[in-house]
């Protein structure tokens, strides 16, 4: 039996039973180059509901990346706090950015195969910048 004079902090502290060497984080961007790299907000066309309607997809930094030994252009954007990925594509020669009628701030652009969910699957995107000199400044590069 302990005696009152007798207190023993308690010790959380335990030593591991194996050690772990340290963890490398990949992103996937290490041998990209940044081009162009802006915040802004995501938008897909769903044609699944009736009406047609554009929902959100996420707001975070919208990147556009050039592979240093093949030359290949993708743009990436993840969501902010969570970092999930919410476009992931390739940019091809065929592909168009169209200015959205209804904003000066604001672009449309339709893919063939977009990676940022579980299933590639073609994809109609739109992204809206925070203003108009942002938006134009995707085009100077």
């Amino acid at each position: 039996m302990h005696s009152v004079s007798e207190h023993e902090e308690p010790d959380p502290y335990f030593e591991p039973v194996i050690t772990l060497p340290p963890l490398t984080v990949c992103s996937s961007e290490e041998n990209e180059e940044c081009l162009f790299k802006q915040r802004a907000q995501l938008f897909r066309f769903d044609t699944i509901d009736d009406p047609p309607e554009w929902k959100e997809r996420g707001v975070g930094v919208l990147k556009i990346l050039r592979n240093r030994t093949s030359g290949c252009y993708r743009l990436l954007m993840r969501r902010d706090r969570t970092y999930k990925v919410c476009a992931n594509h390739y940019l091809l020669k065929n592909m168009y950015l169209r200015p959205n009628c209804s904003s000066s701030r604001a672009f449309v652009w339709s893919t063939t195969a977009d990676f940022a969910d579980e299933v590639v699957k073609p994809e109609l995107l739109g992204v809206r910048f925070a203003n108009s000199t942002c938006m134009y400044s995707i085009l100077l590069r």
